[in-house]
């Protein structure tokens, strides 16, 4: 009898075990979210606005896309257009306190659009105004311009545009007719040997900055930018300063041409952008 009553109770404790180890399984499991459904809205226009919807199965570490849909609907016929939502991409940061993040691109009426969107369950729901809140973005690819690569023409530019800002519009070497024969086309050199207005002949190389360049400290070239059309544009400023000392930042358009294999400056124009005058500091009053 003994030997009954002893196993009776090890089964019991055994089946208590087992229960508990269950229930503390189901626990653990509950406190992470097992899926997920978000959506958003976002104007495509004046008229149409695209809706769409997403259905996810979640892990801990991993997310998995079930189902998907999206449509465009016309704010003034109420018309709905169903679209796809096409190389979706997506990822999960966290669970549970669920945070994921994605993307996907859509079309509508021959315009292509890409979609960000983002989801934390600590932000969704605004208790505030009691409404959800989606964070995301909508942008239309037409309007997103990937920046240019410069070309090896370009670089072959910018850099006799340096060369010849660093030596002779900045710098102190001669400007000679061999000089101005190396880098200008014959219509740049008459105008700038009829701007010259110095006694005796020579060229008048300041074309190529602003009167703002004057004075001991030394200026340089900042940047360069491709116009199109043979059109190159030199920003330049004092060395070292966010602005010059008249207020003033210089920039210069400069048209090349190539002859031959040489590239040759042909028209200048000169960009001057003034800024406002600073503030005078005010004396402390006590």
């Amino acid at each position: 009898m003994k030997q009954i009553i002893i196993l009776i109770a090890a089964f019991c404790l055994a089946s208590c075990s087992t229960k508990q180890n269950l229930w503390k399984k189901s626990y653990e499991a509950s406190k992470y979210s097992n899926q997920l459904n978000l959506g958003g809205r976002h104007d495509l226009s004046e008229r149409h606005v695209l809706n769409y919807e997403m259905f996810f199965r979640l892990t801990e570490d991993d997310m998995k896309m079930v189902w998907t849909k999206a449509a465009v609907v016309d704010k003034q016929t109420h018309d709905t257009t169903k679209v796809e939502v096409e190389n979706l991409q997506y990822h999960l940061f966290s669970n549970p306190k669920v945070v994921c993040a994605g993307l996907f691109e859509t079309e509508f009426q021959s315009e292509r659009y890409i979609v960000h969107f983002m989801y934390d369950e600590r932000t969704y729901f605004n208790a505030k105004y009691k409404k959800f809140q989606e964070t995301g973005g909508c942008y239309k690819m037409s309007e997103l311009e990937e920046p240019k690569k410069p070309s090896k023409t370009d670089f072959q530019v910018y850099g006799k545009i340096y060369e010849f800002y660093s030596n002779y519009v900045f710098g102190t070497k001669a400007v000679t007719d061999k000089v101005i024969r190396r880098y200008c086309t014959e219509k740049l050199a008459k105008r700038l040997k009829e701007a010259y207005d110095y006694d005796g002949e020579g060229y008048a190389v300041w074309e190529f900055r602003s009167d703002a360049q004057d004075g001991p400290e030394e200026s340089t070239v900042e940047g360069y930018e491709n116009l199109g059309n043979g059109r190159y544009k030199v920003k330049y400023n004092k060395k070292g300063a966010k602005y010059n000392e008249m207020g003033t930042r210089g920039s210069c358009i400069i048209t090349v041409v190539n002859d031959g294999n040489k590239i040759l400056f042909d028209e200048i124009e000169k960009v001057i952008k003034k800024l406002p005058p600073l503030q005078p500091t005010l004396p402390e009053v006590k």
